[in-house]
């Protein structure tokens, strides 16, 4: 028996290897990260000529199951605010984009990964 996994990222996401393709289709629900307003940085935006602000400070994830023990597929960057808030009972997995296991087409488009990455 194959376990569940909700995906939560906007797209299919298709695990592709030597035998087979796993296509986990979008649930429809998307996972996010609220944050707070940022910072102007006017002196860099000054020296730049180009709007500067601070990083976003992450606040929340939002768009998850009422479930916390259900088994996810996310972005990176809500897997790791996940990961770093132990705020998941369930398996995280996001697509392993990394060096050699994103799959893309002639223009360059991700159209699978070769694995997941679990958190």
């Amino acid at each position: 028996m194959q376990m569940e996994i909700v995906n939560l990222t906007p797209h299919a996401v298709k695990v592709i290897t030597d035998d087979k393709t796993t296509s986990y289709p979008a649930s429809g629900n998307v996972a996010r990260l609220n944050s707070v307003e940022q910072k102007v940085c006017p002196e860099l935006t000054a020296k730049l000529g180009v709007p500067v602000s601070t990083a976003p400070e992450f606040t929340e994830a939002i768009g998850l199951p009422a479930d916390t023990n259900t088994n996810i597929i996310v972005s990176m960057a809500v897997a790791q605010y996940l990961k770093q808030n132990k705020s998941w009972g369930g398996i995280v997995f996001s697509p392993d984009t990394g060096p050699g296991q994103a799959i893309r087409n002639e223009e360059g488009d991700i159209v699978g990964v070769r694995r997941l990455a679990v958190w």
